[in-house]
């Protein structure tokens, strides 16, 4: 039998941290923060997010799913995450053409997670016969426009993007133990692996194998 991993559950107090933090870290990890807690976004769905799906006028977007695709009607955008969003578009570099269509665009393209590449996916058709399955057409992939590229953000960069806001979290003392349960490390010295960069983590290291030796 096969025991699940159990999940962290994230806490009000956890929030307001990782939010500071993301915002100390900057517009861009701010706005993913907020678009990935707002919207209940997976890792993989902000690199999806493109900039005619956002409309800061009416403050709604039309989310896209990986599993689900587009969704059927826009939804309201939170005044964290719209807030967010607007700081992080006034910044937002564009180095290829290709990038603007999207909100977080990524620094390389990479194979597009709808169609897997492929270019095309598949689709049910709204034409039913009675008694019969939906019939199965196949389409250019809308995420990608049928080039099989993401130019959006992927899901690895969206997770080096939270580990270096809970660094940052880390830099404002908050349990390495707790950092790692968050982030996922199997190891508590991963999470150390993140801390090197300011003299006030190495001083929390130093602290934390000192209790340990006296323990």
């Amino acid at each position: 039998m096969t025991t699940r991993k159990k999940r962290a559950v994230l806490q009000a107090s956890d929030l307001t941290r990782i939010r500071a933090a993301a915002k100390a870290a900057g517009p861009r990890e701010h706005a993913l923060i907020e678009w990935l807690y707002t919207n209940g976004a997976r890792a993989s769905e902000p690199g999806l997010a493109r900039i005619d799906d956002v409309d800061l006028y009416s403050n709604t977007v039309m989310l896209t799913h990986l599993k689900g695709g587009l969704a059927s009607e826009p939804i309201p955008l939170s005044k964290r995450c719209a807030e967010a969003i607007r700081d992080w578009l006034r910044v937002r570099p564009i180095v290829d053409p290709a990038q603007r269509y999207y909100v977080f665009p990524s620094t390389r393209p990479g194979r597009c997670y709808p169609c897997r590449g492929e270019k095309m996916i598949t689709v049910k058709s709204r034409k039913k016969t009675p008694g019969a399955p939906p019939p199965m057409t196949l389409v250019p992939c809308p995420h990608c426009h049928g080039t099989g590229t993401r130019w959006g953000i992927s899901r690895h960069e969206v997770r080096r993007i939270i580990e270096t806001i809970f660094t940052h979290m880390l830099d404002g003392d908050a349990p390495p133990a707790a950092i790692q349960e968050r982030v996922g490390h199997k190891s508590l010295s991963t999470t150390f692996g993140y801390m090197h960069t300011t003299k006030k983590a190495r001083a929390m290291v130093t602290k934390t194998f000192d209790e340990d030796d006296e323990s």
